[in-house]
Order: structure tokens, then C-alpha cells, then sequence
């Protein structure tokens, strides 16, 4: 795989696609020097991180290749599956639920860190062989309490020694990337990309998760920055978290066999999608069949939906996005008002 190369990049001509010298990642599409090639062979890391406000700012959750956004009791939690690269330590690292089991299977057979379950979602996780467990009760010693907050919104893990406890198989595509042509791991046989007239300009949009989470577009970053409850959601060093791509999948919620009172996202099946690029929005349909397979991402002509490479935020939503009105300020310092009476007139 010659991934010892210090060249990089500059042994290839200039031909079309990823040039000799480097290699896609497969969870961003994003080419990488092929001295890195040997990293993406490790498995991807899945945690369940924390997102009540007291635990941020979340520490690696702006690393992350694709972050998902899931509903737990009356709130969200994120699920960040880092590959490409992988901070030294991630948190605050909370509790698993019944939604995690299918969506473990997207990562082929990631790492999980999680801090814990109850016995129904035990007995849940120890029913499928597709990922390994990285949680506290198998590996205590890669976590950690922090000054940084009061318990539970304080237990951080490390990577390393998460990466050292376990072994697991290597991701694969998510998502078809408009410049690569990089094809998803489901059924879709195309690389046909949507044309122009598919997509609609947006300025942002919002979402309840029990939380209020926006996306406002920044042209100038070629990124959606991310806002929860009116607030700019930061990393530790006060940058705004801002993907490349956010997808808006329309989900049904039941109550989880492991405790009724704990939503159960249904991950598996189809239904409506929105697919934030470069400052447009497409909407069509999603389908996922299996457990290991990926969602297909389809508009109405049943042409495969594209994402820019990057990193990508997926958004498990209840019901479907609110637009952003084309002439608001992207400031959005008023965004709750707005948020209010946009769903207020659907």
C-alpha cells in the first residue's frame, strides 16, 4: 500500500479522481495522503456522547466523520463515529439505548464506547456480533472523570487505549459524494448526480430534538454552523461546530421494548429526507433494508442523492425540517422566535 510514502500526493499525474498518492476515506470522501492510508484500515470508533447542556462543549465531537443525532428521553444524544482521525479523548460518554443497535451497523464493525445500559439494552447489544465493546464496563480503565462538569456529564474515555482493548473491521461508504462518485454500500448503481433544478437554495433550517438544533449556511466556510437553542454549539476551543453536509432523515420513534418511556428511533425501513449541501437543500426519500446496509438516499426520479465531501451530521428527526425564511438575517439571534412560529403555521 506503500504507506510509508512521505511524498504524498506529488507521485501521481494530473489525472481525474483521487491521484496516485492519496486514497478517499471512506466516511468523508475526502482524499488523504497515502502515507495515512494504513490508519483507515483500523474500524471506526461509534460513542454515545452527551448533549444536555451541561456537558458542553463536547470534547472530539468536531472530529468526527459523520456525527448522528438521535432522540433519547425528552432530549437528543449524539453517536460521533470517528475513522479518519481520532482525537486523543471524547466525551462526556453516556448510556446506550435500543436506537444504537441498528445504527452500529451502518460503521460494518465499529468500536463502542458507551458508559452503560440498562438490562434490556444489554441484552439488546449482546444479540448482534457487529461491532466491539469499548464501554466502560469492558474497558474502565480508558475512562475518566473531569473537573469540567458534575457526574454524569463528566466521564471522558481515551482513544488509545480504546483502540488497544478491541479490534473490528473498517467502514465503507455511507453516502455517494458528488465529486468522487464514490457509490454507497447499498443496492444504488448509479453515479448519476442531481442536476440544479432538484435542488433548492437555503439559508439554514431547524429541528426539534427536544432542544432547538439549526443549521445556518456560511458560504464563505462552505459549511452549515450549528446552533442549539439560539446558542452557537462550540468545540472546546470555541470553535462553532460546522459540517460540510447535514442529512434531515424523518424517522419513526416507538417506545423501546427496554423501558417505554425511551424512544426507539427506527433506522431501518424508509421515509422522507432532506440533504443539506452547499447551501441548497434536496428532498426525497430514504431506504435502508438491513441493519448492515447503508441508507440510500433517492429524489423523486429515484436518482441517487449526493453529498459534497466533508463531514456529515445526521439529524434522526421526529418530523420534518422548518426552512429557514430566505430574506432572515443568518445571525439568528432571534431563531427561537422564528423556530416557534414556523411550526406554529405548519
Amino acid at each position: 500500500s506503500g504507506g510509508d510514502d512521505p511524498a504524498g500526493g506529488d507521485a501521481g499525474g494530473p489525472e481525474p479522481g483521487p491521484t496516485e498518492g492519496t486514497v478517499v476515506a471512506p466516511l468523508t470522501g475526502l482524499e488523504v495522503p497515502e502515507s495515512e492510508a494504513e490508519s483507515l484500515k483500523r474500524p471506526a470508533l461509534v460513542a454515545k456522547v452527551d448533549a444536555a447542556a451541561a456537558a458542553m462543549p463536547q470534547v472530539g465531537l468536531a472530529a468526527a466523520d459523520v456525527t448522528i443525532e438521535v432522540r433519547v428521553e425528552g432530549i437528543g444524544r449524539y453517536m460521533p463515529a470517528w475513522h479518519s482521525s481520532v482525537p486523543d479523548e471524547i466525551g462526556p460518554i453516556r448510556s446506550a439505548r435500543t436506537s444504537d443497535v441498528d445504527l452500529l451497523g451502518l460503521f460494518v464493525h465499529p468500536l463502542f464506547s458507551y458508559s452503560g445500559g440498562n438490562e434490556g439494552v444489554r441484552a439488546a447489544l449482546s444479540e448482534v456480533d457487529w461491532f466491539s465493546d469499548v464501554g466502560h464496563d469492558a474497558v474502565p480503565d480508558a475512562y475518566r472523570r473531569s473537573e469540567r462538569a458534575a457526574a454524569p456529564h463528566n466521564l471522558m474515555a481515551g482513544t488509545g487505549m480504546l483502540f488497544d482493548a478491541a479490534t473490528g473491521e473498517p467502514p465503507v461508504a455511507l453516502f455517494t459524494y458528488e465529486e468522487s462518485g464514490e457509490e454507497s454500500g447499498g443496492a444504488g448503481s448509479s453515479s448519476t448526480t442531481p442536476t440544479a433544478s432538484e435542488s433548492v437554495p437555503s439559508q439554514g433550517f431547524g429541528v426539534d430534538m427536544g432542544y432547538l438544533v439549526q443549521f445556518s449556511w456560511d458560504r464563505d466556510a462552505g459549511a452549515w454552523r450549528r446552533w442549539v437553542d439560539g446558542d452557537a454549539h462550540t468545540d472546546p476551543d470555541g470553535a462553532q461546530l460546522a459540517p460540510t453536509n447535514v442529512v434531515v432523515l424523518q424517522v419513526e420513534y416507538v417506545a423501546s421494548a427496554a423501558d417505554p418511556v425511551s424512544p426507539e428511533a427506527l433506522s431501518v425501513g424508509s421515509g422522507p429526507v432532506w440533504v443539506y449541501t452547499a447551501g441548497t437543500v434536496r428532498s426525497g426519500t430514504w431506504e435502508r433494508s438491513d441493519p448492515l446496509q447503508p441508507w440510500e438516499l433517492r429524489g423523486p426520479g429515484q436518482e441517487v442523492i449526493a453529498l459534497e465531501p466533508g463531514r456529515t451530521w445526521v439529524v434522526l428527526a421526529g418530523a420534518p425540517p422548518v426552512e429557514l425564511p430566505a430574506d432572515q438575517a443568518v445571525s439568528l439571534d432571534e431563531s427561537g422566535a422564528f423556530f416557534e412560529v414556523a411550526q406554529a403555521g405548519r
